[in-house]
């Protein structure tokens, strides 16, 4: 039973099963994590991942599609089997972290477990394989993409690239007249392509088979005057299956996205500032990747400007001297060849990442990304170990507490770094301890306070964030909506504003909201101007008229909102935030057969909405009809646990249910 997973013989089976205990014990601690950062718009507040759809629309849209489908692109990413991901989990688990949680640790299991095979079939020596895949399970670095559920398309494309090189180099192995050698490699081109469509980094895959082609080419023996010429000839054969994948994809990227790739909007680096910080990012990767305790979720890398800089000159002196280090030492090496492809292998595959302009500016080093580079990190450390420990018993001794020890770190690093994705509140603050500076994330520790209540905390976290990043107007916007919640209306109509000045291109959300503050401030002028910049605004119409009906019902018009409401969802019927609002004016008025029905509408469209499975148990409850509540209002508390309107619903419902 235990070679059935590929492990040979029972005792190298019994190891690895003991490995993947091990590993699933340790990432049980992110079962109770939340959804963080990303997962609330991409799971939380999509409203379309309920349907079937979404795998389609996944498949011809880029990955945040969803925002605004009627204008698009809405990123630079083409990931769609993340898209299916994320279906199939909704469909699966709904709205609960938990089962999100536990597929994605299924998931890393499955790629230690193709880090064992793939290990094994370059090294020919089962215990090095099982010590790659002991580390691979156990680094700290990988907390990241398993206990973060929108980091789902590292892992993923980790699990086809390794599978796709693990069936090459079978192709590999295999005689030339062997009848099922071509399979082998169509395969492996089938599983590159799922990696290609999980996340973009998988372009480098081509390079990596090139790369074993030239240095550890299954042929490499059988002829004598095997000169670079030839060796390199076969790796560029061996490359081009690939390579035209990797044409064919980008054509699908640029006809779903309109371009193949393009700075973020938010990264100011200029070209030369972002070539000359690579070897910062390189040496903080290389840092991160031996060091355990390093791990986390963000990484301070200035921006480098001159090559006089010590942010650069340091870390190319420090590759330098590793490399000329790393080649005295091959010479020498019996199995240097496997090593120097080991060594190879991280910053080929790590190289798409370091596309600097591309990425977030406080976010230019994450951990996610050394989930594929770390294979050969992790290769070469089992291999150099063993190798060594067979050399005489007292080195295998050392060895032995050695590795034993670094274990114990790997696993109590893994175990802790978890809890940095338990909920925004911890991740935030572990951002701001290691980046202080940063004005993007004091604002979203502040936003994670503002939605825990802990008003005077999050108010603390924008005037700083204000003050570190004052171009950007969401600090200030941010903040008025934390005085909105202080009582300071006043306060918080002047910070929006002063918020939305800056903005380059305001949202028509963000003067509608503005609108909602000055009426409450008494402002009915400044109320009215943001409304109609809201509507002169192209999309904006609606959701201004959405905002006027709600005004009006707060005033008490409930005829004149629900005209309002009537007539913008003639001209558009599945709105749900429109059906909602309707349902709210109906129920206020005490119709609650018509307001149900709004209601389950607006479910049907967006079934994973907080608040309205509570408000359909409520009209239910209204109607007499408390068993059909008392569903509704289980589904609310699942999906919302600490919604205290709901829970006292419930309780309501428990005890009339007990009356009777």
């Amino acid at each position: 039973m235990l070679t059935a997973i590929g492990c040979g013989d029972a005792q190298t089976g019994a190891i690895f099963t003991g490995i993947a205990l091990v590993t699933a014990a340790l990432y049980v601690r992110c079962l109770n994590n939340g959804f963080v950062f990303d997962d609330d718009d991409m799971i939380v507040t999509n409203r379309f991942i309920g349907s079937w759809s979404y795998i389609w629309d996944s498949i011809v849209n880029d990955t945040w599609w969803f925002r605004d489908p009627l204008h698009l692109p809405q990123g630079s990413y083409y990931r769609p089997l993340q898209g299916i991901w994320f279906t199939l989990n909704y469909h699966l688990f709904g709205p609960i972290p938990l089962g999100w949680h536990a597929a994605m640790i299924a998931l890393h299991l499955l790629v230690v477990w193709l880090v064992f095979r793939v290990s094994l079939l370059l090294t020919s020596d089962r215990m090095a394989g099982l010590g790659a895949a002991a580390l691979f399970a156990l680094m700290p670095i990988h907390a990241e993409p398993v206990a973060w559920a929108s980091a789902i398309p590292l892992p993923l494309a980790a699990a086809f690239e390794m599978a796709a090189f693990e069936f090459y180099l079978r192709w590999n192995a295999e005689p030339d007249t062997a009848p099922d050698r071509s399979s082998l490699l169509v395969i492996s081109m089938a599983l590159f392509a799922g990696a290609l469509l999980s996340h973009e980094s998988a372009v480098a895959f081509p390079a990596l088979v090139a790369m074993h082609a030239l240095i550890l080419d299954r042929q490499e023996t059988s002829h004598a005057n095997d000169t670079v010429g030839i060796r390199a000839n076969k790796a560029i054969a061996a490359a081009v299956p690939y390579a035209l994948e990797v044409a064919v994809y980008l054509g699908i990227r640029y006809a779903v996205l309109g371009f193949i790739t393009r700075p973020n909007i938010y990264n100011h680096m200029a070209a030369m500032q972002s070539i000359l910080t690579m070897p910062a990012a390189a040496a903080t990767y290389a840092m991160v990747l031996v060091v355990p305790w390093l791990a986390g979720p963000s990484h301070l890398v200035e921006t480098v400007s001159s090559i006089a800089a010590p942010g650069f000159y340091i870390p190319v002196l420090g590759f330098a001297v590793f490399g000329a280090a790393a080649l005295a030492r091959l010479k020498r090496d019996p199995r240097r060849r496997l090593h120097l492809f080991c060594m190879a292998w991280i910053p080929i595959a790590l190289a798409p990442v370091l596309n600097l302009g591309g990425l977030f500016p406080d976010a230019i080093v994450q951990d996610r990304y050394l989930y594929l580079p770390s294979f050969g990190f992790c290769v070469l450390a089992a291999d150099i170990a063993i190798t060594f420990a067979r050399q005489r018993r007292t080195m295998a001794y050392a060895i032995s507490v050695g590795a034993a020890v670094f274990a114990v770190v790997c696993a109590v690093s893994l175990y802790t770094v978890q809890d940095f994705w338990h909920d925004e509140i911890a991740l935030f603050g572990q951002c701001v301890r290691e980046i202080p500076k940063s004005g993007f994330y004091r604002n979203r520790l502040g936003m994670a306070l503002q939605g825990r209540g802990e008003l005077s905390a999050a108010r603390k976290e924008f005037e700083t964030a204000a003050q570190l990043d004052p171009d950007n107007g969401w600090n200030y916007y941010d903040l008025g909506l934390v005085f909105l919640g202080l009582g300071d209306q006043h306060s918080a109509a002047q910070a929006m504003a002063q918020g939305i000045a800056k903005f380059k291109s305001p949202p028509p959300g963000a003067y509608t909201e503005l609108a909602i503050v000055a009426d409450a401030a008494g402002d009915s002028a400044q109320a009215d101007a943001a409304l109609k910049q809201a509507a002169a605004i192209p999309g904006g119409s609606e959701i201004a008229g959405l905002t006027r009906a709600q005004l009006l019902f707060h005033h008490g018009d409930k005829s004149g909102a629900e005209n309002i409401a009537r007539d913008l969802l003639m001209h558009d019927p599945n709105n749900p935030d429109l059906l909602t609002f309707l349902g709210s004016v109906l129920s206020a008025g005490q119709r609650y057969e018509d307001a149900l029905k709004a209601y389950e509408r607006a479910a049907a469209i967006n079934p994973n909405a907080r608040s309205l499975h509570y408000q359909i148990a409520l009209a239910l409850h209204k109607l007499g009809r408390n068993g059909e509540a008392r569903s509704e209002c289980s589904i609310a508390i699942a999906s919302a646990p600490d919604d205290r309107d709901a829970r006292e619903l419930m309780a309501e419902l428990e005890q009339n249910g007990a009356s009777r």
